[in-house]
């Protein structure tokens, strides 16, 4: 205590009084306690954000929605937000006590404003949307980004990876333009077997009809017009990358629609002599089972190029391939 109050006497000789000395001392513990009270706020917010973000991840494991996570996930931005607001008004209303003047203001203004903001683009990019400005900004300095960083958020060598893919889905989607002639020629050759033996009039092939192969084939030629813009862009960039974002979206997109024409290949071969005599000749005639497991392998292969592409979310797409 003689300690203490020996550090708080001012000098011989020193213009500050006790007072004044007194008055320092208590304005500077208010800013202390303000400082603790807006950390306090922000460790709560972090808290709450950490353990949404968590439980995120597990619900995603499980395959079930994440509403508790969104619960938490909207308590830590009310933290965060309230404790920024508090931390201001606070500051302005006790601007006298605590000895603040106008730059002390300002800078608690910003100290408010920081956290928020980071906390609200960090928010969006755990969303997966990450602002474009953000990744503009990334684009200009992804040359003296961290490598790990850099590697998380492009694709090096884009090119390579991504070319060899674009070749790959034109070579299925040439199989299944190749797929409607056959159901068409399939159609044909039904009906005049049909009218010659009197027989059943439904035709011999799975539950597609052409605007399904339409529809699917487009969709096709746009993902393959897709990557091949990310080739282009890989091409005309310096360190020859693209957004890991952008492949990801492109090429998620592709392995979805891969999966569903493997099931339909799948379905196809099973049914192919699962019909009359003019179907099992028309099958032969063909050659409709070399094409259609021609065209399967060509999928699967295509897929596992797609899952060996480093940005690609390997657990999710190796539970899927394990469990065909």
């Amino acid at each position: 205590m003689v300690a203490h109050n020996m550090a708080i006497q001012p000098r011989a000789g020193s213009p500050i009084s006790a007072e004044r000395l007194a008055a320092q001392t208590t304005a500077w513990g208010l800013r202390l306690n303000h400082e603790n009270t807006f950390l306090s706020w922000g460790r709560n917010a972090i808290i709450s954000t950490v353990a949404g973000v968590a439980l995120v991840q597990y619900r995603k494991a499980e395959g079930r929605p994440p509403l508790a996570a969104f619960g938490l996930l909207c308590m830590g931005g009310a933290y965060m937000l309230t404790g920024s607001l508090a931390y201001v008004l606070s500051a302005v209303f006790l601007r006298h006590a605590m000895r603040l003047n106008v730059r002390d203001l300002v800078w608690i203004g910003v100290q408010a404003t920081w956290p928020v903001c980071v906390w609200g683009v960090s928010f969006m990019c755990m969303l997966d949307e990450e602002p474009d400005w953000l990744m503009d900004v990334l684009r200009l300095a992804r040359l003296f980004l961290p490598s790990a960083m850099h590697d998380s958020l492009y694709l090096v060598d884009a090119e390579q990876w991504l070319a060899p893919i674009a070749r790959l889905t034109e070579v299925v989607s040439a199989h299944e333009k190749s797929r409607l002639r056959m159901l068409e020629y399939h159609k044909w050759w039904h009906l005049i077997g049909a009218r010659v033996f009197n027989l059943d009039s439904t035709p011999p092939v799975s539950g597609e009809n052409t605007k399904a192969l339409h529809s699917r084939l487009a969709d096709l030629k746009a993902s393959c017009a897709e990557i091949r813009e990310l080739v282009k862009l890989a091409a005309d960039s310096p360190d020859r990358s693209v957004s890991a974002s952008e492949v990801v979206l492109a090429l998620s997109r592709l392995v979805d629609l891969l999966n569903m024409v493997e099931v339909l290949l799948e379905g196809d071969i099973a049914r192919l002599y699962d019909r009359p005599l003019w179907g099992r000749i028309a099958v032969v005639s063909s050659r409709t089972e070399k094409a259609l497991a021609d065209e399967l392998d060509t999928v699967r292969y295509l897929r596992r190029r797609v899952i060996s592409v480093p940005v690609m979310p390997k657990q999710s797409m190796l539970r899927r391939e394990s469990g065909r």
